[in-house]
């Protein structure tokens, strides 16, 4: 699996011989040539697709001529590149809650959320409560459970509520969603 959908893949290419030609170096991802890097002097190789990998199963083959024209058989291997950082849904339940709410983020896999945050507002706009949990969390629904209280502990009224969602990766990205949940007493 990689972690970016536009990754640096890089290998060692060695002929004891007349050496790996340059110009005999091809990559192909998905049967796309892909533009390769090549130093002579270490035998690394290096490719970066031009353009970012749609999530899912890409396939990825490599073929090698050494200066003599010898060539090896086309080595090929699959990858998974991610679905982009986000959050795939938010649902509020049981809505309307009368004792506790649940607020699920789903996740698409394989991005790594470091944190999820949910603020809680009343219809005027006040912050009511803040609930975070930290992960990691990869490719799953997460549940924060919220037990109808503000931050100073007292029940909120009957009602209707705005929760907002934030999600945090590890790389500093953050997403933001939001939803509305009723509150019957």
């Amino acid at each position: 699996k990689l972690e970016t959908p536009t990754p640096t893949i890089t290998a060692q290419i060695l002929d004891l011989g007349s050496g790996v030609s340059r110009d005999g170096i091809i990559v192909l991802v998905d049967d796309r040539p892909i533009p390769v890097t090549f130093k002579e002097e270490t035998g690394e190789v290096s490719i970066t697709p031009d353009r970012p990998l749609s999530p899912g199963k890409h396939g990825l083959a490599m073929s090698v001529r050494d200066r003599a024209g010898n060539a090896t058989q086309q080595s090929k291997l699959s990858v998974v590149a991610p679905a982009p950082f986000g959050v795939d849904e938010t649902i509020a339940y049981p809505s309307p809650a009368r004792l506790f709410a649940r607020i699920r983020v789903g996740l698409p896999p394989p991005a790594s959320t470091r944190r999820i945050k949910v603020d809680i507002y009343d219809v005027a706009g006040s912050r009511l409560r803040r609930l975070v949990e930290d992960g990691p969390f990869s490719g799953q629904k997460q549940d924060l459970t919220w037990d109808l209280a503000s931050h100073s502990g007292s029940g909120v009224a009957s009602g209707a509520y705005i929760y907002r969602v934030a999600v945090s990766s590890g790389s500093g990205e953050t997403v933001k969603t939001k939803g509305k949940l009723a509150v019957l007493r």
